[in-house]
């Protein structure tokens, strides 16, 4: 059937503001999937700016928990509503977060090296923290948990990948699938 003006409001839209977790990484991975899969790798990271800005960082599974509250709660959304902590975060401080993290994962802290491009600054612009989702959603992981959290992912990789290439030519289960998508 064809949509008419009693289905007004179906359609909503949810900014996602860097949204962070595992990935593989590469050109268009996120800066806290790169940092923290060079800790794992090298035990150092290379930041591709100076670090002079601050950014807005959200983990996936807490996208993933707003985006099944907005379905639930689809019919009492505006049009617009903002998946965000809110929370600016300072570069510097998030590379000693990361540091920090490395060294309670891996017992090494990891140093972020900045170097000397100025970020490319844009408007700030600030989410609306306020509105129906945020009555029933809220974020739950903070910086210094996720910043463990994807060390922890990056070192099962490491160590997945690690086994993958000691037994080659075993290719089943478990380990084969999840080495095709972390080891490429």
């Amino acid at each position: 059937r064809n949509l008419g003006p009693e289905d007004a409001g179906l359609g909503k839209t949810l900014r996602l503001w860097n949204v962070y977790g595992a990935e593989n990484v590469g050109l268009k991975s996120h800066v806290l999937s790169d940092w923290s899969e060079q800790c794992v790798r090298l035990g150092f990271a290379t930041a591709r700016s100076d670090g002079n800005e601050e950014r807005q960082f959200i983990h996936a599974l807490d996208v993933a928990s707003a985006l099944g509250a907005a379905m639930l709660h689809h019919h009492s959304l505006p049009l617009e509503s903002d998946v965000s902590t809110g929370i600016w975060n300072d570069m510097h401080l998030l590379a000693v977060d990361l540091g920090n993290a490395s060294k309670e994962v891996l017992g090494a802290n990891c140093d972020v090296k900045f170097s000397n491009m100025v970020a490319g600054h844009r408007e700030r612009l600030c989410p609306i923290m306020q509105g129906p989702l945020h009555e029933v959603w809220k974020p739950e992981i903070d910086l210094k948990k996720g910043c463990r959290m994807l060390i922890e992912e990056y070192r099962i990789r490491k160590d997945v990948c690690s086994s993958r290439r000691a037994v080659k030519g075993v290719g089943v289960g478990v380990l084969s699938e999840y080495s095709e998508i972390a080891c490429g």
